[in-house]
């Protein structure tokens, strides 16, 4: 039994408790994980699509790389390894003057340009039936091949956070590497059922296919 004074003070105490309403869980702390999910997506979009138009690049050079001695020579060419001397020279060319011509044309333009002037070097094989022909393409392989992974490398470091840089420069070579393996075993295929001609045209094709993920990636990063 509780004696009479202490039954008031029980009551108020009672009423007091039940009328407070029960205090809500605390809501998670789930903003911060959503921004690092949306960061974690965005930084791999701004590495991946740069990484795909490396990719479907080196897909079509592997044409040229793996294919493009026997084609000289099924086509009468003898002096075929000239290809690679001035594509060499083109290649040293445009290492040392990219980074100039970028303050005239905008880093866009200069990736789209090499773009397509590597897919136009890589199906002129198609049709090449004489060496000034070859050498045209050794030129074109060589100054567009070179600028836009030259490009496309510096755009994913600028890009890309300093703790991360390490990861993307390995996931843009890896796709390199993908595409000239890939490349190697697709082409060679291609060309011993349906000939040169088809296997070069289908080369600058894939190479142009690189384009599509340029667009896409400028349309998420402009700048």
């Amino acid at each position: 039994m509780f004696s009479g004074d202490r039954v008031p003070i029980f009551l108020l105490l009672s009423v007091h408790q039940g009328a407070l309403p029960p205090r809500p869980p605390r809501p998670g702390r789930a903003g911060p994980k959503n921004k690092k999910a949306g960061f974690d997506r965005a930084l791999l979009l701004l590495v991946l699509l740069p990484s795909l138009v490396h990719l479907f690049l080196y897909i079509g050079n592997s044409a040229v790389s793996n294919f493009l001695t026997p084609c000289g020579l099924s086509r009468g060419l003898a002096q075929i390894s000239l290809y690679f001397f001035v594509n060499n020279i083109a290649v040293i060319v445009a290492r040392l003057t990219v980074g100039r011509l970028i303050v005239y044309l905008s880093k866009k333009t200069c990736i789209l340009l090499g773009v397509l002037l590597s897919a136009g070097g890589t199906a002129l094989i198609a049709v090449a039936r004489n060496m000034p022909l070859m050498l045209l393409s050794a030129v074109l392989m060589g100054l567009g091949l070179t600028a836009a992974a030259q490009l496309l490398q510096a755009q994913v470091m600028l890009t890309t956070p300093s703790e991360h840089r390490g990861v993307a420069s390995t996931v843009f070579t890896f796709m390199g590497d993908i595409g000239t393996g890939a490349g190697a075993a697709l082409w060679g295929a291609l060309s011993a059922g349906a000939g040169y001609t088809v296997t070069y045209l289908l080369a600058g094709a894939s190479t142009l296919a690189g384009g599509v993920f340029h667009g896409a990636y400028w349309k998420r990063n402009r700048g």
